[in-house]
């Protein structure tokens, strides 16, 4: 992969996992703003942050630089901490409401909890594979008519980086 906004090269695999939190029933959007406050300031002086490959020197001293540009009164580990701690508030067992926090798509990931309950095997393009049975609920939510392809000048992607297999 070639990260486009430090014109460098880092190579791997990502893997997203996406754990899924209980939610409130009402009130959503104003749970979800909070949290996402904390994760804007946890981000603007985490010191890991598109720091790949880089020493302890130079993180700590870009923490450093951060912390001079954006003086909040907490600690990256205390903004982290209250940010799970408010991931976790609403237990996922006692809830009707479920998620993903700072998933790309916001709030459309937060659906009856029903949705993920039910799994079970889907056949997609010849091989069987465990998933959520009510895939179709889900991506509706998430992107509309999932099934028809947007305009090719909206075929775009929205990561930073440019990835690529070599043959």
């Amino acid at each position: 992969m070639v990260d486009k906004s430090f014109h460098r090269e880092i190579w791997g695999v990502n893997v997203d996992i996406f754990p899924i939190d209980g939610a409130p029933s009402e009130g959503l959007d104003t749970h979800y703003a909070s949290l996402d406050t904390l994760r804007e300031k946890a981000f603007r002086i985490c010191p890991y942050y598109k720091s790949v490959h880089k020493g302890r020197a130079s993180l700590y001293i870009k923490y450093v630089l951060k912390r001079v540009r954006h003086p909040y009164l907490h600690s990256f580990k205390f903004l982290k901490k209250k940010l799970a701690d408010g991931q976790k508030a609403i237990p996922y067992d006692s809830s009707n409401t479920v998620g993903i926090y700072f998933a790309a798509e916001k709030t459309r990931t937060f659906m009856s909890k029903s949705v993920f309950d039910n799994i079970g095997n889907i056949y997609f393009e010849g091989k069987q594979y465990l998933a959520i049975l009510e895939y179709d609920k889900y991506l509706t939510q998430l992107y509309g008519n999932y099934m028809q392809l947007p305009p090719v000048e909206k075929r775009v992607s929205h990561h930073y980086y440019d990835s690529f297999v070599e043959q």
